[in-house]
Formats: structure tokens, C-alpha cells, sequence
């Protein structure tokens, strides 16, 4: 399971015994070590992933045209999948590009538009590589050279 880097400098920091290989030495700010001593350890690893076919995947957009300049664009985008049960990780992304959107649309509704055009977007299959973000600069690729200005 991923972990974040103040999770893992946190539980690697207090680690003690003998330094690690220099090939195992990672980018955190401190020293590896190996637990207290030799070790012998069985472990046991289940990979339950579908790593053959294809599934259908859906990436969602939200589109508000700019005013001035439309055919720039900022992009304000998450993915939406997630490796296991929890919100941390896919869902405050989302949350984060719905909560702009509705903000947008109550300013657009009072009869603002902004300058430039908004591009809501959310995407699916970011767990397996980044899948629906690649289809999406893959498929557009010309028009993002050539108008993004920012993705949030």
C-alpha cells in the first residue's frame, strides 16, 4: 500500500541497527538502517490486480468557455480511482475539482465568465499509469501545446 513521504520518514527515521546497501539508500533526509540484526522472514505476497484485457474507463469533463481568451485553457483536474477502501487519497482531488466547479458555475450563474477557459476534469484509471489523463493529452494533444496555461 502507497504511503506518503511524512508517513515514511516517520516510521523509517526511528529505525536502527546496521546501514543499508548503497543501492538501497532512498531520497529521504536521514540514513537507512536494517532492523537490529539478521532477520529471517517469510512473506507472503497476493497480487489481485487484472493485468490482462481491457475495462472500459471513464474520464468526466466539465467545460466553462472563457470570455476574452478561450482558447487557453486551465485545467483543473483529479483522478478518481483508488488503490483500496479510504478517502484520502482519490477523493479530496475530487472534491477539490467539484467544490471549484460549483463555485465557478454560482459565479457564472450571476452573470460572470471568466477570461480564459475552464476545464473540470476527472479522471479514471490513474492507478494503473496515469491511463485516463495519458488518453486525454494523447487525444488533445495539440490543442493543450498550444492553449494550456495552468492544470490545478
Amino acid at each position: 500500500m502507497p504511503i506518503s513521504y511524512g508517513n515514511a520518514s516517520e516510521l523509517l527515521s526511528g529505525v536502527r541497527g546496521r546501514d543499508v546497501p548503497a543501492g538501497w539508500q532512498g531520497g529521504l533526509p536521514f540514513r537507512y538502517h536494517v532492523g537490529p540484526g539478521p532477520v529471517q522472514a517469510r512473506v507472503r505476497v497476493t497480487d489481485d490486480r487484472v493485468t490482462e484485457g481491457t475495462k472500459l474507463i471513464h474520464d468526466t469533463f466539465g467545460i466553462v468557455r472563457g470570455s476574452e481568451l478561450p482558447d487557453e485553457l486551465v485545467i483543473i483536474g483529479a483522478h478518481r480511482d483508488a488503490w483500496g477502501p479510504g478517502a484520502s487519497d482519490n477523493v479530496s482531488g475530487t472534491v477539490s475539482v467539484l467544490e471549484a466547479a460549483r463555485a465557478v458555475a454560482d459565479v457564472v450563474r450571476a452573470g460572470h465568465r471568466p477570461r480564459r477557459t475552464i476545464v473540470f476534469a476527472t479522471w479514471d484509471a490513474e492507478e494503473w499509469g496515469l491511463i485516463g489523463s495519458t488518453e486525454y493529452v494523447e487525444d488533445d494533444s495539440l490543442r493543450l501545446l498550444r492553449g494550456a496555461v495552468a492544470y490545478l
